[in-house]
């Protein structure tokens, strides 16, 4: 799911050949979320992730599969590993309008808080992770720089 995920990503034409000719559904990967497993779940969040960032087109066709509960991202984002929590973070941002539990603006925020205090961190790798997922949303999503600036 993350290889076709990263192949459709700006490539409308891949696109719709994966939906055309495949038979391809999220549904799947969205039931990965009841998942026991946390690096399935961190994988889901990843694979959807990439396939709706940057298009509400493909957020709405993810949304009318399902939602994903809040509930599922709790232990990723209280992880002792830090790259765990971040990876979830940021997927809690692009997933926020998935995201049963909480409002997506909420939800959002909550990632975008997690994010800037392991800015903090005193890995070089942790704070070289977020500023790069911070710089990425601040790019593509109105408001970001100024959710950042006031967390």
């Amino acid at each position: 799911a993350c290889t076709l995920a990263k192949l459709v990503l700006n490539h409308p034409e891949n696109e719709h050949k994966l939906n055309q000719q495949s038979g391809f559904s999220h549904l799947p990967i969205l039931k990965l979320f009841g998942s026991g497993d946390q690096e399935i779940r961190l994988l889901a969040g990843y694979a959807l992730s990439v396939f709706i960032f940057n298009n509400p087109y493909k957020l709405e066709a993810i949304k009318s599969h399902g939602k994903i509960h809040l509930a599922d991202f709790g232990d990723l984002l209280s992880s002792q590993d830090e790259t765990i929590q971040a990876h979830a973070a940021f997927q809690l941002i692009i997933l926020s309008k998935l995201i049963t539990g909480a409002r997506d603006v909420e939800v959002s925020i909550h990632g975008i808080k997690l994010l800037v205090q392991l800015c903090s961190s005193p890995q070089e790798s942790t704070k070289i992770l977020c500023t790069e997922f911070l710089s990425c949303l601040a790019r593509c999503r109105e408001g970001i720089p100024t959710a950042a600036i006031m967390a």
